[in-house]
């Protein structure tokens, strides 16, 4: 799907999403987005609404993308006992939000997994320190793999 495909209504519109929460009056976290996940932690306190707004800024993709986990942590936003809105997290790079079609880009990743730190949900930062060892482990079996290779081949 392109965003020249997606409704008008359905395209990243961080401005909506701000609004909302600005009018909310509860949060509830949970592991993931799936109905039986446990809840992480829930608040009413204007404070963690406020700082989750302040976290959650994003770049409006130039293209519609979506990251193919369901994501972990997901954030609940209600008005009185209607739920307005929910976020999930994903990989801290991303997020996906029930009012958009696609996933926009967090624009401040350390901004984002504080908030969730400030709360004592650590699961967040763990899964990106772990892609960052990850990826940094690839990147040097990539250049040891490189350097192995015959000179002939490596300019190939």
């Amino acid at each position: 799907m392109r965003a020249e495909e997606t409704k008008p209504e359905r395209l990243v519109n961080p401005e909506k999403l701000i609004q909302l929460i600005a009018e909310a009056d509860r949060l509830v976290v949970k592991e993931s987005p799936m109905a039986d996940s446990r809840i992480l932690y829930e608040s009413r306190n204007r404070t963690d609404l406020d700082a989750l707004n302040k976290s959650l800024a994003v770049e409006i993709p130039e293209e519609w993308f979506h990251c193919m986990c369901i994501g972990t942590t997901a954030i609940y936003i209600y008005k009185g006992d209607e739920e307005i809105a929910h976020v999930t997290n994903h990989h801290g790079v991303s997020i996906r939000c029930s009012l958009w079609d696609s996933d926009a880009t967090i624009v401040d990743t350390e901004r984002w997994l504080s908030w969730f730190d400030e709360r004592g949900i650590d699961e967040p930062r763990k899964e990106v320190e772990e892609l960052r060892v990850q990826q940094a482990e690839s990147q040097r079996n990539w250049k040891k793999w490189i350097s192995a290779m015959p000179e002939g081949i490596q300019s190939a």
